[in-house]
């Protein structure tokens, strides 16, 4: 859960993230992991810079794609997703 809406995030500076037509890949080089995303996790990963914190995250996906569900679950998907990677130790969180 991510209690401070308005910290930013930053992917970790060991992993290599290389973004495709249709989505990218996370290798983490400490533990030899690749994670495969899809378009959207490739696309929050572009945001993960530091800058852009959860809202602004959000505001950019409902900008850039199309959304078939409603908003709130949406941001909530962000939120989970961001979740995820934290606790995988892919992204650290900026103040």
């Amino acid at each position: 859960m991510i209690k401070d809406t308005e910290e930013s995030f930053t992917l970790h500076p060991d992993l290599v993230f290389r973004e495709e037509d249709d989505g990218g890949f996370l290798f983490n080089p400490r533990t030899n992991g690749l994670h495969c995303l899809n378009k959207v996790g490739a696309f929050i990963c572009t945001l993960c810079d530091g800058r852009h914190d959860l809202n602004t995250i959000y505001q950019r996906l409902l900008e850039t794609f199309e959304v078939n569900t409603e908003p709130q679950e949406m941001r909530k998907d962000v939120e989970t997703f961001l979740t995820r990677m934290l606790s995988l130790k892919l992204l650290e969180r900026r103040k």
